[in-house]
């Protein structure tokens, strides 16, 4: 049917079937409240009216100019504008591994390794975060195929596997400076960006013998460099005017920036590393560092332990998959830092299409989001571990000689995602403002009996009341409570509707701004059948089913046959519905059998008034329904 459902759910044997609008899974109400239980299904977004204003520069909020969201590795990464379900706004495959992305002054900033074929080097390339357009790239050779980066919101810069540290600008990606403190480090980690700095470690697995450079950001000239110990695996974290050097044997090491001399040091005899390898992060005052020790920042010394690998950590909390092992064993869980234990535990519900190393997870104001073994990207309540949205997300993540790191960035409207040789970039269906409302649905047309799920979110300013989602049923006019209650922790307030006939659906709140609306559109279920009558005649029986008081009586049904490479509907043949039951209708058109058909021809069907009614889109095709021809803008089936 033209690409649109008009009459019918499943097209009659002679013609293809008729395209559906996207049905997109949501978590599902409990009944009543609009208030939703972890779902199991995953999916895209809702579909708005509209498409979502982009982010741009201006109004962007939340750079991320750090891997892991903050100097301090946390993960913290807050953006009130990310939140709720998400939709895809762009993705690429690219010919090599691509880094964790940053996200700087309303672009995506990623280091990308150059295919097997072009040898060894990487790219730096920057992407327009709402369109995918790439602005700028960049090129960072030497060996391997990686370079990290860090922003200052003014530039980019990058150490390579040489032990070359570039600048270049955000604007436009000129290199501003270039040097080389030493040669052939072949394990250098970071940069970091801090007090003006940019640090780095050269020797992250070079057994007691690692240096630890500053440069400064404007110039690149050497501010510092300082021996630190490190075993193996080294990483940094950086706050409070120090930079801490931790391995995973458990060593650390605490440098002023100011100086770059070394405020304390707190060491381990051996470096039994077991089987697991734990995430180093610095967050309120405490230093998680390898081996499972928890360092007090200012002196040193062991004040706890923990075994989470590469954690989101806010508010004494910290939040990781698996058991200490970085793989995607055990669910995600949440354990208080200071002995608690664990406060929750999650494990995606959904079928695992593919067993892939997950990506640490990243802390948006109050939602945890996750990669999940299953490819979908899930958004937990961090106080309960609930899932509250979830969204396919293509791509896997494996570990690479060279040091690819991939990772999840969120910030300026924005979640990135890198994974292997892909890049995805998603934001959020719901845009309030922050005195207002928005909705948005899983699709506009719906047949009758079948439901759709809307998803709604209030602004910031009105936020913690109760939200009310309100119904308008053809012929509008009269807004009528169809659910109410608390929305969620997000924000957000689901509901699972099953309209009768075109209704209108809205989420007002107390001293919310008038609120947008959506439209669902209801069309009678339909169904048909094709037989010949005779030598020269076909015959379509067709059969509708609606609300008790759907309009039928002294109606026709109408049946066409849509030319696809010709852009028109020729009608062929019609017949007065007759009742067959409560909210029933059926007719038999004849017509003479056709001579030629072309192989994207398809029968189409109409009732003339019906969506005046209230029962379906009123387009061109419904408009001019019982003309013997139309012209309309047909698409050729797949």
């Amino acid at each position: 049917m033209h690409g649109r459902i008009l009459l019918t759910a499943a097209a009659a044997v002679l013609c293809a079937a008729a395209p559906a609008a996207a049905q997109v899974p949501l978590p599902t109400p409990l009944p009543g409240t609009g208030q939703n239980p972890p779902p199991g299904g995953g999916g895209a977004e809702p579909q708005r009216p509209t498409p979502a204003p982009p982010g741009g520069a201006a109004r962007a909020a939340g750079e991320v100019g750090t891997y892991r969201g903050s100097p301090g590795r946390t993960g913290v990464m807050p953006d009130p504008q990310v939140f709720g379900p998400l939709r895809p706004l762009w993705r690429h495959e690219l010919p090599g591994y691509v880094n964790h992305p940053l996200l700087v002054r309303g672009m995506v900033i990623a280091n990308v390794g150059r295919s097997a074929g072009s040898g060894y080097g990487s790219d730096v390339i920057a992407w327009d975060a709402q369109t995918g357009v790439e602005r700028w790239r960049a090129p960072t050779p030497g060996v391997y195929y990686s370079a990290h980066i860090a922003s200052d919101g003014e530039r980019v810069f990058s150490v390579n596997h040489d032990g070359v540290v570039r600048a270049f600008s955000v604007a436009d990606g000129a290199r501003l400076w270039e040097v080389q403190p030493i040669e052939q480090t072949f394990d250098a980690m970071g940069p970091i960006v801090s007090d003006g700095l940019v640090l780095w470690i050269h020797g992250s697995h070079s057994h007691g013998n690692a240096t630890l450079f500053a440069h400064r950001a404007a110039t690149g000239a050497e501010h510092f460099r300082r021996r630190v110990r490190v075993e193996y695996r080294g990483e940094m974290v950086v706050g409070g005017g120090h930079a801490y050097a931790l391995d995973e044997c458990g060593n650390a090491t605490a440098v002023r920036l100011g100086d770059g001399e070394v405020a304390w040091t707190s060491g381990v005899d051996d470096c039994d590393l077991g089987n697991t390898a734990f995430g180093r992060v610095l967050a309120g005052g405490r230093l998680l560092a390898g081996r499972g020790r928890i360092l007090d920042a200012a002196t040193g010394a062991q004040v706890g332990r923990h075994d989470l690998a590469a954690p989101a950590v806010e508010d004494g909390v910290g939040y990781a998959w698996g058991a200490g092992s970085g793989g995607s064993g055990g669910g995600v869980r949440a354990t208080a830092l200071d002995g608690g234990g664990q406060l929750w535990s999650f494990t995606d519900p959904a079928k695992r299409e593919f067993e892939a190393e997950v990506l640490p997870p990243v802390l948006v104001g109050p939602t945890l989001y996750v990669t999940a073994p299953s490819g979908r990207l899930i958004g937990l309540d961090r106080r309960s571990g609930r899932m509250l949205s979830a969204t396919r997300v293509q791509g896997r993540t494996e570990s690479s000689v060279g040091g690819i790191v991939g990772g999840l960035a969120a910030g300026q409207g924005v979640v990135a995602v890198t994974q292997q040789s892909t890049i995805t970039v998603l934001t959020g269906v719901l845009r309030p403002q922050p005195r207002g409302t928005d909705i948005a649905a899983t699709t506009f047309d719906v047949v009758y009996g079948r439901g759709a799920d809307v998803a709604a979110a209030v602004g910031t300013d009105v936020a913690g009341r109760e939200v009310q989602l309100q119904a308008d049923r053809f012929p509008y006019g009269s807004w009528r409570p169809a659910l109410r209650g608390p929305h969620d922790v997000d924000r957000t307030f689901y509901a699972s509707l099953k309209p009768t006939r075109n209704t209108r659906y809205r989420l007002v709140t107390e001293g919310a701004e008038p609120a947008p609306s959506v439209t669902i559109r209801v069309v009678p279920r339909f169904s048909s059948r094709v037989r010949r009558v005779g030598r020269n005649r076909i015959e379509v029986a067709g059969r509708l089913r609606g609300p008790a008081d759907m309009p039928t009586r002294g109606r026709r049904l109408v049946v066409y046959l849509g030319r696809v490479h010709r852009d028109r509907a020729e009608r062929l043949g019609s017949a007065p519905l007759r009742r067959a039951g409560r909210g029933r209708a059926a007719a038999r058109v004849r017509f003479p059998a056709l001579r030629r058909v072309h192989r994207d021809d398809v029968l189409m069907f109409c009732v003339p008034g019906l969506a005046r009614r209230g029962f379906g889109r009123l387009d061109g095709f419904e408009r001019r329904c019982g003309a013997r021809r139309i012209r309309l803008r047909l698409e050729p089936r797949s």
